[in-house]
This record gives structure tokens, C-alpha cells and sequence, in this order.
């Protein structure tokens, strides 16, 4: 399975139903001490095969060694949102390297009332050639949420069939990290306390010739590589930064995914082994169409949300089927005790991960 992403919004959607067999309807009344109800966090339930059904169990020692690192409570924040002025896109345009004209600032609105699921944006293309062809159009856009993420993106730049970039290999991570440590220093766009994480494939041509994103098993050629930083409180990931650099050396894409928040309190969350109770079949797709077992190998703390920012458990693995069929699988669930929520959360509808 290949890394979802949306290219839309710039959010990693998550999946996630979750039933509330195990828990008793009695736990989602007022909490049992002084702590304040929160949301239920809001999580997508992702398309792309039938719903799996998977039983799930632990990797050998794998719950040994998260129960030694992985806290009894985390801190939970809430988004602060600031109005997105065309000073802001300015700045920040700017400061990626964009040529943003007097004619084109002036032509800017001061602020965009352009509103989204997740906030609202200020989205503003840069540079813009060929408008009059748009088999050649080619822009650089910049789109700015009001709680401090944004996402930058040449369209020329992207590999992509039938252009040149689509027959250059991607460089080395070595020259990857270096071009993106570069350009963090250099643009001052990196939000404090974030730290790099790792340089990973990003755009990627599959063995049937098909641009896949993400690590793929079976794809001969990288397109595309990024450079991730990585935000973590209380050994949860708050966010990432991410840079994309392209086979000529380019960063073509910068991915902020580090909201702006302040701490509220903290909040006990389920041990491991409560939260692996807690998982259901159905939750996620499957290409198995049958039982299987789904071996844990690795758990994290991620945060999500979109006003109170909260743990979620993040479950990856490998499930095995009948005749030999296997699939890798990433499963999320609230890490919050769930007598702590405002309501019961039978389905957690759309949301996203930072």
C-alpha cells in the first residue's frame, strides 16, 4: 500500500471507523474528574477496496517495547487562528523565492474569504506562463491557512508523463538533504522546534510505468525525493515540514503541516493494549477479500484535529491471508480515554492528521 496523500489540501487522510463495542455508553457522560470534555477528534474513512477483516495482533515484543516509552497522558492543544493577509502570502512567497510584482500585489484582495472543512485559505498563483495554452500553463501557487500551515507548489516542476523531468532520476538523498537544509536556512520557513526526520521517496514510477507517491516495493525509479522535519511533544508527532526536490534540483514543493497552537491540558490516554482491543474489522480497505491476521510492528502518537489538537494512535504492520496474500496496513485510533469526550464516537467522519 502506497502513502496516502492529498494533494488538494495538503492533509494526510486518515481511516478510521470505530465502533464503541468494548466501551460502555456509560463512559461518554461528564468526565470522572476535573478535566473538560473535548471533542471527539474527526477522521475520513479512506476509498480504494472492501472494507478488511482483519483480526489484529502483536508483532513478537513489539508491546514490551512501546509500553516502556509511550506516556500514560499527553498534552492536548487547541488551534489559534490568525486572518491570512495578502501581506502574509507576500511574505511568504517571498521568502520560497517567488518574483510577486507590484502590479501583482496591488491586484491581490487584502484578505480571501475562501473557506475549508479544515479553516480558512488564502490561495494565490505566482509567475504564471503560457495562461493561453493550458496544455503549457506552468504557475507557482501558494495556499496559506489561518492556523499557520501552507503549502507551495510549481506545476512545472513536478515529474510528470511526457515532460522532461519524467526521464530524470531523482538525486541522491545526500543531495537531496543538502539542497533542503539549504533552502530551510536560507528562507526561514521552517517552524521553530521542528527537527529532520528523514529523506524518503516522493514521486515514484512504479514497474507498470505508473507515478505512485510514497515508497512503493516494486518501483524501479525515483522521481522525486523529500525531506521531512518533524515536530514531536511528549513523544507525539505534532506536525511536519516537508521539502520536495525534483530530479534537476528544484524545490518544487514545500508542505508545512506544523499548526499553531497553545497547550491546553493534559489528558490520560488508553495504554497500547486497549487501544489494540479497541480495533475492529472494516475499518480500513483490503485487497485480501478475506480473514487475516494483522501482525503489529510499529505504534507512534500523531496528533490531528481542527480545533483541539489531540493523540492519535498510529498502528502500522503486515496482514496475512489465506493462499500466501499479504498487505501492509495503517490503522489510527483516538488515544484519548474515551470518558473524557464530549459525546460517544460511534464514526469518526472527515478529518485529517498533521
Amino acid at each position: 500500500m502506497t502513502r496516502p496523500r492529498d494533494r488538494t489540501t495538503g492533509w494526510v487522510c486518515a481511516v478510521m471507523v470505530v465502533a464503541a463495542a468494548g466501551v460502555g455508553c456509560s463512559l461518554f457522560g461528564a468526565p470522572q474528574d476535573a478535566l473538560s470534555p473535548i471533542p471527539p477528534p474527526r477522521l475520513g474513512r479512506a476509498a480504494g477496496g472492501p472494507p478488511d477483516q482483519y483480526t489484529y495482533v502483536w508483532g513478537r515484543g513489539v508491546l514490551e517495547a512501546v509500553t516502556m516509552y509511550l506516556p500514560h497522558e499527553v498534552m492536548v492543544h487547541r488551534i489559534t487562528r490568525e486572518t491570512v493577509t495578502k501581506e502574509t502570502v507576500r511574505d511568504i512567497a517571498t521568502r520560497l523565492g517567488l518574483e510577486v510584482s507590484a502590479e501583482k500585489y496591488a491586484a491581490m484582495p487584502w484578505i480571501q474569504e475562501a473557506g475549508m472543512d479544515e479553516g480558512t485559505v488564502y490561495m494565490c498563483s505566482f509567475e504564471e506562463k503560457n495562461v493561453e495554452d493550458q496544455r503549457r500553463f506552468d504557475c507557482k501557487d501558494v495556499e496559506v491557512w489561518d492556523y499557520g500551515c501552507f503549502i507551495y507548489r510549481h506545476r512545472g516542476g513536478a515529474p510528470e508523463p511526457g515532460k522532461p523531468l519524467w526521464e530524470k532520476d531523482a538525486l541522491s538523498d545526500v543531495e537531496t538533504k543538502e539542497i533542503a537544509e539549504r533552502f530551510v536556512h536560507e528562507s526561514g520557513l521552517l517552524p521553530e522546534g521542528c527537527e529532520f526526520a528523514e529523506v524518503r521517496p516522493d514521486c515514484t514510477v512504479n514497474a507498470g510505468g505508473r507515478r505512485v507517491f510514497g515508497v512503493d516495493g516494486a518501483a524501479p525509479r525515483v522521481l522525486s525525493r523529500e525531506v521531512v522535519y518533524s515536530r514531536r511533544v511528549d513523544e507525539s508527532e505534532l506536525g511536519q515540514f516537508r521539502v520536495r526536490v525534483n530530479g534537476e534540483g528544484e524545490v518544487y514543493e514545500v508542505d508545512c503541516r506544523v499548526p499553531r497552537v497553545v497547550p491546553v491540558r493534559r489528558y490520560p490516554i488508553l495504554g497500547p493494549e486497549e487501544a489494540r482491543r479497541m480495533l475492529r474489522p472494516g475499518t480500513i480497505p483490503s485487497h485480501i477479500r478475506g480473514p487475516a491476521t494483522a501482525e503489529i510492528t510499529s505504534v507512534a502518537l500523531r496528533y490531528t484535529g481542527s480545533e483541539f489538537v489531540q493523540p492519535l494512535y498510529r498502528f502500522e504492520g503486515m496482514a496475512f491471508g489465506a493462499k500466501g496474500r499479504t498487505e501492509l496496513f495503517t490503522v489510527v485510533l483516538p488515544a484519548a480515554r474515551p470518558e473524557h469526550f464530549e459525546h460517544e464516537p460511534i464514526i469518526w467522519q472527515t478529518g485529517h492528521t498533521f
